[in-house]
C-alpha cells in the first residue's frame, strides 16, 4: 500500500461526507479540481458518526489511489466485523500480527463498476486500508 495514502491523516477531515449524505443521490457537476463525490444509497443514510468518518477517510484514500481526479464513488456497504487478528483481514507477507479478535468495519466502495474493499478498526481515527484480493 502506498505510503501517500496516510498523508490524509495530517489534514483535518471535515464533515464533507455528512453534507454529501444529505444531498440527493443524483450525481452532481463539480469543478475539475473538486474532490471525490460520494453517492450514498438510501440505506447508507443511517451511518453512525464513526462509520461516516471511516467512509470519508476511505473515500479520500480511494480518490488518491485512483489518481486524485474528480470521480464519483458509490458507497456499496458498511458492515461491522470482528477481524481474526490485528491485520484487519489484510495480512502482508512476512509480517507478524497480534492474534486477538479486532472489532472493526468492512467498507465497500465502487467506482466505474469496480468495487474496492477497505478494512478498518472500530475507532473513528482508524486508518482504513485498501484490502486487495
Amino acid at each position: 500500500m502506498p505510503k501517500t495514502l496516510f498523508r490524509h491523516l495530517r489534514y483535518g477531515l471535515g464533515s464533507g461526507l455528512l453534507a454529501l449524505l444529505l444531498v440527493a443521490c443524483q450525481p452532481i457537476s463539480l469543478p475539475a479540481n473538486a474532490p471525490a463525490t460520494t453517492q450514498p444509497s438510501t440505506e447508507m443514510m443511517n451511518l453512525s458518526e464513526t462509520e461516516m468518518k471511516l467512509v470519508e477517510q476511505a473515500t479520500l484514500l480511494l480518490q488518491e489511489e485512483l489518481g486524485g481526479q474528480q470521480i464519483l464513488i458509490q458507497i456499496v456497504s458498511v458492515e461491522r466485523v470482528d477481524w481474526p487478528d490485528s491485520s484487519l483481514g489484510c495480512p502482508e507477507p512476512d509480517m507478524a500480527y497480534a492474534q486477538m479478535i479486532t472489532p472493526g468495519y468492512r467498507i465497500v466502495l465502487e467506482h466505474n463498476g469496480q468495487r474496492y474493499e477497505f478494512h478498518s478498526a472500530e475507532t473513528p481515527d482508524s486508518v482504513p486500508i485498501l484490502c486487495e484480493a
